[in-house]
């Protein structure tokens, strides 16, 4: 409707006066004005003056909630460019006329646009951010704190001002979204802490002050969220005295999210602003909640201890004791539990083969005892253990995983035995680490980290011990390798008790600094660590220094990947010498490195174009294996982030084998592309094979390739989804030869592709749908339906006339329904009746109602009723028996409970019982107050009830009962259609002369109720004479009179009882 009507008015609006821009954009169009696009603005803002602009953005602003994101976006960038080009004309005395502040420019300007505007375009049109803050989103009030223009974050009264008009605001989510860009833009700016101390405090007092009423309610992902996101560079602030804001029955998971948060903040804290903080988190350990456990303090170690009755209760050792002397015992060692062993003497005396043995079988299993089952077995068989252990570490690793209690439990009988000397020993700590334990680190707990983080290791025996558990890091679960840094290696080099603290002074530089003392875990270390660990450390400053190797290093072990000014030094240093070969250094290093962390789109985006300047010189001399090592191996970190510009030049002299490689490249990473990107990368592709048509249907390119299915996995790979159905018919693509590789939309254009005749043919239908329901995704029969629906549309079909196509159709997507059905919700049940099944309706008969849930909501009924129903209106005489008769039997077995609509044309009457409806009512007051002299002045404040209820209801004057209509008509809870419906009979005499006054004042911004008319209805336009109904005059009177300021709120109740009237077609007219 929008681009019809713009078509039209187009040539005519250079034409407008002021008036008709007035009529057309604020009246004509508002119906249709949510799809008013961004190029129309362009063309309608060309020649205009600012008044008539203004008009357009009044209107535009009516109908803002109704667009969509996208659009507001668009009309946006379109309303501050006119108003940056034309600046100097907006800023002139003749368009700031009853403009006196920022605040109404904006207004006037851009209105609800302005929250959609960036905060730098705002700065650009030389608006003031706090002269006109009531008019900024909570993400542009959070970057006026941070534009340095402002001084916010050294302005406590600024920032007072701010966060004031956020917390004042009825919607609770604007404190959120806040607080999403302060932390966006704390960390663009790299800030770790808010440095000003007031304003600091300030910040985080009024924020805690507002989420305190709600921390009762906050799940632990809140606590998560405010405690370890939103208020981190605020929580230098965190007195002890702020506790007094934080529940006391919190559970422990919100209990230790809080006190992650506070740790989390405090470790990148300077020395001078740590005591506060430091002093809260000291007294929340302390009083944990209720049978919450709080962690253990750093560096002491867990002892189990061991109660040999209680655990060896019921454990019955008597028949490994019998056969402990017996042959063929050592045959039979793994036949009995380690706990039999750990309950009888026969451990003491087994000898190291033995207890080798046991380890080999018992030590992989899962169910193999608790820590102190195997801290008893090994305090027995203390004497044969640390032989045990040397052999174990000798043999070839078995596929069982170790468990962590065994390490454990070798932990406290053996480890917390070393001596001092032994643990500075570097061979001792090594043949240990490196040798009897390594069988079991790669299971390591943080108990046993946390413990022998404690242990006065030298640097050198650490440094071992670091590359022990560093060999087994591949065997290591995620968490685990993150533990071994933060329980071990953090701790361990944070200790201030150490001869040689973080262990610098045998290292020769930064490098091998971070190799000795964090081995394999130094990707788990921030950029922060590394520095608060070694105040000289050289990072960026020091790049030149490093090999290309050590720079990729250097990049996966600290947050380079999320910031683009640092990925782009780490280029600059690349490009120093040969370009190429550091390139490509640099790039095998972190595509082989064991984990790539996640890169932001931003930084990948520079990356990926750092690296194709760099190598674009060279691509003529590639061989086929470097296609194949540079796509599918070197570039695939950064190639999400490659463009359809790269694609257009890498591509124009190329063969179809290399063609290929690249295809196979791009398409292992097309999960990880944007919707946008792999449309233009597609269409390249496309137009690449049109191209070279005859090339790719050449022998030589279609070696192994035995179908259409197979050439388009070759040549377009995933990106054979995202291709226009129309580009596969003109590759001369056979879409049913190919349909397991096309795409759920493409699926459904096929079906409606005359070449294929499959709308008359059932064999293809099947085929089609098949192919769709057996997949796992139960999201494409969704997509299918969607383009379905779309086409249907496009091609104006109401209707599937072949019957079986239409019965195979329905019959296959409601079997593959039907499962789901007790799960949908109403919009579901409105998604497949009223748009997606519509063109197929016609083929279901009452049989097919067997798939219908019995115990439907009403909702859910009415869904379905008025789908069939709306299908049955298109269809031809031939065609509707079948549906119309499951319409039929469908409305004879409703839900229960659930009341069919009345039939058309009957009146609802609300009985009034005036004694239940009046119970609990007091109309004392109104009473005593009635005669008062100022009882005018007073009406409104009593409720529409107390007058019901109340004698003083037949007494009013029509000037009373208009007050009363004013003020609580348009109030949501002022009261039912019974309770008004006996005020109004009370207050008969005076009802319809105040209905006229009411019609003749200015509407008020308050939405009628429908119970109001509901109960007018019921008391006046019910009584309404046969003579009355077709009196032209008296009908107008009342519906376009008395009855006016409620319509808008007109119910069904009311349109069906009015239906029923004997108007003549004259007044019926009228109404």
């Amino acid at each position: 409707m929008m681009n019809r009507t713009f078509i039209t008015i187009q040539a005519k609006i250079k034409e407008f006066e002021a008036p008709d821009w007035v009529a057309w954009f604020t009246v004509k169009l508002k119906p249709i004005l949510p799809s008013f696009t961004a190029e129309m603005l362009v063309i309608i803002t060309a020649d205009i003056n600012c008044t008539n602009y203004q008009v357009i953005v009044e209107g535009l602003g009516t109908v803002f909630p109704e667009m969509t994101l996208v659009r507001t976006q668009e009309i946006t960038k379109v309303l501050v460019e006119h108003l940056k080009k034309f600046a100097t004309l907006f800023s002139s005395p003749g368009c700031r006329q009853s403009i006196s502040s920022d605040a109404e420019w904006l207004n006037a300007n851009l209105g609800p646009f302005t929250t959609v505007a960036n905060y730098s375009d705002l700065k650009a049109l030389n608006v003031s951010g706090l002269a006109a803050l009531e008019t900024l989103s909570p993400g542009q009030k959070a970057e006026l704190l941070f534009d340095p223009t402002t001084g916010a974050l050294e302005n406590v009264t600024v920032v007072k001002e701010v966060l004031s008009s956020i917390l004042k605001s009825s919607d609770e989510k604007q404190l959120e979204k806040f607080f999403e860009k302060f932390v966006e833009v704390s960390k663009e700016e790299n800030i770790t802490y808010i440095r000003n101390v007031e304003v600091r405090d300030t910040m985080l007092n009024l924020t805690l002050t507002a989420l305190a009423p709600n921390f009762p309610l906050f799940q632990t992902s809140d606590y998560e969220l405010w405690f370890q996101i939103n208020l981190v560079v605020l929580l230098a602030s965190f007195r002890p005295s702020v506790l007094v804001v934080i529940p006391t029955n919190l559970t422990c998971d919100s209990y230790n999210a809080i006190l992650k948060g506070l740790e989390t903040a405090l470790v990148v804290l300077p020395s001078g602003l740590k005591v506060e903080l430091k002093s809260s988190i000291d007294q929340l350990l302390q009083s944990p909640p209720e049978d919450c456990t709080p962690p253990r303090p750093v560096g002491l170690c867990k002892e189990t201890l061991v109660d040999e009755t209680r655990l060896c209760q019921g454990v019955n050792s008597g028949q490994l004791e019998a056969q402990r002397s017996s042959a063929n015992f050592s045959a039979r060692l793994c036949n009995f539990s380690i706990s039999d062993y750990a309950c009888s003497s026969v451990a003491s005396s087994l000898s190291s083969d033995e207890v080798f043995t046991l380890l080999t079988c018992k030590a992989p299993s899962g169910t193999s005892g608790s820590t102190e089952t195997w801290k008893l077995f090994f305090q027995k068989a203390a004497g044969a253990l640390e032989d045990a252990l040397s052999m174990l570490a000798n043999k070839t690793p078995s596929d069982g995983q170790p468990q962590s209690h065994v390490l454990d439990a070798i932990g406290e009988v053996k480890v917390n035995s070393f001596s001092a000397a032994q643990l500075t020993d570097a061979g001792f700590v090594a043949a240990w680490f490196q040798g009897r334990l390594r069988p079991f680190l790669s299971a390591v707990s943080t108990d046993f980290l946390s413990c022998i983080s404690s242990k006065n290791f030298s640097c050198d025996t650490y440094q071992v011990v670091v590359l022990a558990l560093g060999r087994q890091a591949s065997l290591m679960a995620e968490e685990q390798k993150q533990a071994v840094y933060t329980q071990f290696v953090r701790r361990f080099l944070s200790r201030d008790d150490l001869a040689d603290p973080a262990c610098l002074i045998k290292t020769t530089s930064s490098a091998d600094w971070l190799e000795k003392n964090f081995g394999n875990f130094s990707s788990y270390a921030t950029l922060e660590d590394l520095k608060s660990l070694n105040k000289n450390f050289s990072s960026f400053e020091s790049l030149a220094l490093l090999t290309p190797a050590q720079v990729a290093e250097l990049t996966l072990s600290s947050g380079v990947l999320n910031n683009t000014n640092q990925i782009s030094a780490v280029f600059d240093r690349l490009e120093e010498g040969d370009a190429f070969k550091n390139t490509e250094e640099f790039l095998t290093a972190l595509s082989t490195a064991p984990e790539v962390p996640g890169i932001s789109p931003a930084v990948r985006d520079v990356m990926m174009n750092r690296t194709f300047i760099t190598i674009q010189a060279k691509i003529k001399e590639f061989e086929a294996p470097d296609w194949v090592a540079w796509f599918t191996v070197k570039l695939k970190p950064i190639l999400p982030s490659f463009t359809a510009e790269m694609l257009v030049i890498i591509t124009a002299d190329i063969n179809c084998t290399n063609y290929q490689v690249i295809v196979e490249g791009l398409g292992t990473v097309f999960p990880e592309m944007t919707l946008v990107r792999t449309q233009e990368i597609t269409k390249v592709l496309v137009e690449h094979l049109k191209k070279f048509a005859t090339l790719f249907s050449s022998p030589g390119c279609r070696q192994s390739i035995s179908s259409d299915a197979e050439w388009l996995n070759a040549n377009l790979g995933p990106f054979t989804t995202v291709a226009n159905y129309s580009d596969l018919k003109a590759l001369n693509v056979s879409g049913l030869a190919a349909l397991e590789t096309l795409s759920p939309g493409q699926k459904a254009e096929l079906l409606f592709d005359p070449t294929t005749g499959a709308l008359e043919n059932v064999t293809v239908v099947k085929e089609v749908l098949s192919s769709i329901l057996k997949s796992s995704d139960e999201k494409q029969l969704e997509k299918f339906f969607e383009k379905f629906v779309e086409v249907s549309k496009e091609e104006n079909i109401t209707y599937i006339r072949n019957v079986d196509v239409r019965d195979t159709m329905l019959n296959l997507t409601l079997t593959a329904l039907a499962p789901n059905f007790p799960l949908f919700q109403t919009s579901d049940y409105e998604l497949w009746f009223q748009i997606n099944l519509v063109v197929l309706l016609a083929s279901f008969r009452p049989s097919v109602l067997v798939v219908i849930p019995t115990n439907l909501t009403c909702d859910s009924y009415n869904a379905i009723l008025k789908g069939l129903e709306t299908a049955l209106v298109v269809l031809p005489s031939g065609l509707k028996v079948e549906l119309k008769s499951s319409i039929d039997q469908l409305l004879q077995s409703p839900p229960e409970d659930c009341t069919p609509p009345r039939p058309v044309g009957l009146c609802k009457e609300t009985l009034v019982d005036e004694t239940r409806l009046c119970q609990g009512v007091n109309s004392g007051q109104l009473e005593a107050q009635r005669s008062s002299a100022n009882f005018s002045a007073r009406l409104c404040n009593f409720s529409i009830s107390d007058y019901a209820c109340s004698s003083v209801a037949s007494s009013l004057s029509s000037d009373e009962v208009f007050t009363l209509l004013t003020c609580k008509a348009p109030s949501g809870t002022s009261g039912s259609t019974e309770t008004w419906k006996l005020f109004f009979q009370k207050a008969a005499g005076a009802l319809e002369d105040a209905l006229s006054m009411l019609a003749n004042k200015t509407p008020s911004d308050g939405q009628p109720q429908s119970h109001v008319l509901d109960a007018i209805g019921e008391v006046k336009v019910n009584s309404f004479s046969a003579a009355q109904l077709t009196d032209a005059g008296f009908v107008a009177a009342w519906f376009q009179g008395r009855l006016r300021p409620f319509l808008s709120a007109v119910s069904t109740d009311f349109l069906s009882c009015i239906s029923s009237k004997n108007f003549s077609c004259d007044t019926y007219q009228v109404v």
